[in-house]
């Protein structure tokens, strides 16, 4: 039994042979399971993550046979999954440093960097999160995060943060309106 990783559906070739202890050993054959059997090897090529249950019966020229079987656990890469939320908008009094979580996941626990590529910012990888100082002035940043893996396959997700900054009440009082203002100790 065996575990095979594949970064892509690649073909699989492992050995496998027969002996015979009167020296007429004819041939192999699968009688349950994928593959074929091709110059004493088992070859198959794997579409899907599976566990490939497989039978052999081995002959000799007389027709006596023995029989044997073999697992192998294929597991083909996913790639990671990014993700950072929908679009927002932060409503602030002042420039300060927003943050907002993320996720990046991968089923095959390969992830070998994630980085920031767009947006003035950082990605905080001990609390899966992207922040940033923001300027003063309302607009409307984009960030984007990728995430790659040990077999190259990458993933990356977009978000929109639009920045609106707080105004100061006003008072509007009617035209004719005469304001008296009470002196202190009065």
């Amino acid at each position: 039994d065996t575990a095979i990783f594949q970064c892509v559906a690649t073909e699989i070739s492992l050995p496998l042979s027969g002996t015979d202890p009167d020296g007429n050993f004819d041939h192999c054959e699968i009688i349950s399971g994928p593959g074929s059997i091709v110059g004493g090897n088992w070859v198959f090529t794997p579409s899907v993550n599976q566990n490939a249950k497989v039978k052999i019966m081995c002959l000799d020229d007389c027709g006596a046979s023995c029989t044997d079987s073999f697992n192998v656990a294929i597991t083909i890469n996913k790639a990671p999954v990014v993700d950072m939320g929908d679009d927002f908008v932060a409503f602030l009094c002042q420039p300060e440093q927003i943050c907002w979580p993320v996720s990046v996941t991968d089923v095959n626990n390969n992830i070998t960097s994630v980085e920031l590529i767009t947006g003035n910012g950082f990605y905080d990888e001990a609390n899966h999160r992207v922040c940033f100082d923001v300027p003063s002035g309302e607009r409307t940043y984009q960030f984007i995060l990728k995430a790659t893996d040990n077999c190259g396959a990458e993933d990356y997700d977009t978000v929109q943060v639009t920045i609106n900054y707080n105004t100061a009440p006003s008072l509007v009082l009617p035209p004719n309106f005469v304001a008296y203002l009470d002196e202190p100790g009065e």
